[in-house]
């Protein structure tokens, strides 16, 4: 399913204004499901958790179309609604699972923390430079998404070691293209 809706973003939606960043998300949703199938039976059961990073994906996907040519505020401004809302969505897990908000609390800050500032820049200075920097610190900063949500689900033991990725990707993030 991955690979077919990967295919389908290069092939159908890239260019298209709302299915391009839904498709790009759905990707990170499904890879997220593709985790969960670990233990088979969680899927059926948390498939709606594929929704966090369709909106945090399919948010930084409509903010990368002014990497070029510089854009508008409005995909920043957009983004940032999108991060409120996959903020919340993390808050609403707990009554409907067995999701530890205040475990997940400190990664979440730490998230927003680090991608709200450079959005904010994006916002302020829709310029090539501004957002490309923003586009990049969003996606690396999934790492510390998937953190959240390991640390809320497993434990702050769990979240540490997922977090424990992030210094390895910045590292990459230096030799290789991020966006």
């Amino acid at each position: 399913t991955i690979a077919l809706m990967a295919l389908s973003y290069d092939a159908l939606t890239k260019h298209h204004a709302w299915l391009g960043p839904v498709n790009m998300g759905a990707c990170r949703g499904f890879n997220l499901l593709l985790g969960v199938s670990a233990a088979p039976a969680m899927v059926t059961k948390l498939w709606f958790l594929a929704l966090i990073p369709l909106l945090y994906i399919g948010a930084v996907t409509t903010m990368a179309r002014g990497e070029v040519h510089g854009g508008r505020r409005r995909p920043g401004i957009i983004m940032l609604l999108l991060i409120a809302a996959t903020s919340s969505g993390l808050f609403a897990l707990a009554p409907i699972t067995d999701f530890e908000c205040l475990t997940a609390m400190p990664f979440l800050a730490l998230l927003l923390g680090l991608i709200v500032p450079s959005i904010v820049r994006a916002i302020q200075r829709p310029h090539p430079p501004e957002i490309r920097a923003a586009v990049k610190t969003c996606i690396i900063m999934l790492i510390v998404l998937n953190a959240t949500i390991a640390a809320g689900f497993a434990g702050v033991g769990l979240g540490l070691l997922v977090l424990s990725l992030l210094p390895i990707s910045i590292g990459l993030s230096r030799l290789f293209a991020v966006t």
